[in-house]
């Protein structure tokens, strides 16, 4: 490896897992591997190794030969909303890093099965919240949590086998699904004259449950110059239960439960979609994919139940200072539309890559809020990979430009602007056994 490349490639190391960034990104999207998310973060005709199992599983056999492998994630973005009434709100920075790890095993050139566990879904909105409250006689300043996470991880088990230039592939995906949230509720009681109790009071969410889905790909080599894949993963559905957390109903009505059962149902989509890979040159090669979700089939709210009646209907109102319910948070999503395309350049050693995307957001206006604030994005991405004789790595690092959303009849009272920006770096590492 020459010394212009080893300098390429520390460089783009270096930005990838040295950066401090902002981080909090409400994206339901699975989460690419490195080489995918560099060539627009679809990639379903081409090789990427596990990042097949959630993809198109079908493709897990281009690979030729078994492996082992892991990836490192950083899903980061800064959310940004300017209500009508609110004023400007950015969510915190920080990071949070997802690891992703996998085999597979070749049993013959047209049979190979693998095993994975990876982060699905890392959806993470964290706003600072500080309120500012007076009444007649006194004033409260207090600061509180007020985050939306959706948590999924995936264990798979899958499967790929070739008919001369036909592969088929199946991923049988046990997940397990976390929702947390937290967001404070204000008390009528207090802006009396006798200032009952705290000015408004924490809630705390925390609930998860397992569940299981496949998804199933076709892979087909029309010739030595173009690949073609075509892929769906089956939507799922998750029973959570789990625990509400406050003690504003043990403060001011005598209620002694401050920890109370809490369940919930979270839906995720069918999605469909289908790429090709082109050789434009001998070392140089096209992607083009595109992606569709039925979000639009999915629940139009996610509804809380409590086994205590007094939680149940208190929190059957809309929050006087964040305009949020405490029994159900608003969906009705839409459904969304992915595409995009990729450049990979070959060298001998080396591969360099570029690749666009245009995102939909499934948010509706009905939908956006504090707990789902994502707008539509364009994505661009680059990376490098670097393979050897049984060694690889590949750097992905993607940015997505947010697309403002301005919303002004909004049912639930947060009418306003919304923006985004979010950046994904990636590494993944594979041995091939």
């Amino acid at each position: 490896m020459s010394t212009y490349k080893r300098a390429i490639f520390v460089l783009i190391l270096f930005l990838t897992t040295g950066c401090s960034l902002y981080a909090g990104s409400p994206d339901l999207n699975v989460i690419p591997k490195a080489k995918a998310l560099s060539l627009n973060g679809l990639y379903f005709a081409g090789n990427d190794g596990m990042n097949s199992v959630l993809s198109n599983p079908a493709a897990l056999i281009l690979q030729n030969s078994g492996y082992l492998e892991m990836s490192i994630s950083d899903l980061i973005g800064q959310q940004e909303f300017k209500g009508d009434v609110q004023g400007l709100h950015k969510s915190f920075e920080e990071d949070h890093f997802t690891i992703n790890g996998g085999f597979a095993w070749a049993f013959s050139p047209d049979l190979m099965m693998g095993i994975s566990y990876q982060r699905a879904i890392n959806y993470n909105v964290n706003w600072p919240f500080i309120a500012i409250q007076n009444s007649d006689s006194s004033s409260s300043i207090a600061a509180f949590d007020f985050y939306n996470r959706i948590i999924v991880n995936a264990a798979s088990l899958t499967g790929a086998v070739r008919f001369g230039e036909i592969s088929l592939g199946v991923s049988l995906n046990a997940y397990q699904v976390k929702q947390e949230s937290a967001f404070p509720r204000v008390n009528p009681l207090w802006y009396d004259t006798s200032s009952v109790g705290a000015a408004s009071y924490q809630f705390n969410y925390d609930e998860d449950a397992w569940t299981f889905g496949f998804n199933a790909g076709i892979s087909y080599k029309v010739s030595d110059d173009m690949q073609l894949g075509i892929m769906t993963r089956s939507g799922y559905s998750a029973d959570l239960s789990g625990t509400a957390r406050s003690d504003m109903f043990y403060e001011l009505d005598s209620v002694t439960a401050v920890k109370v059962d809490l369940s919930s149902k979270f839906e995720m989509p069918w999605v469909f979609g289908g790429g090709v890979v082109y050789n434009l040159l001998d070392n140089l090669k096209l992607n083009a994919d595109f992606q569709y979700s039925l979000w639009g089939s999915t629940q139009k709210s996610i509804n809380f139940k409590y086994n205590n009646s007094y939680w149940q209907n208190r929190l059957a109102s809309s929050d006087s200072l964040t305009g949020s319910r405490g029994d159900k948070f608003t969906l009705n999503f839409n459904n969304t539309v992915d595409a995009g395309i990729g450049l990979e350049y070959l060298l001998t050693d080396l591969d360099l890559r570029l690749g666009y995307r245009y995102s939909q957001s499934p948010n509706s206006a009905s939908t956006y809020s504090y707990f789902f604030p994502s707008v539509d994005q364009h994505w661009v991405s680059l990376g490098i990979g670097y393979k050897d004789e049984n060694l690889s790595a590949d750097l992905g690092l993607a940015y997505a430009f947010g697309v403002s959303k301005s919303i002004q009849n909004s049912k639930t009272g947060f009418n306003g602007t919304y923006d985004s920006d979010i950046v994904l770096p990636t590494i993944t590492i594979r041995y091939a056994l």
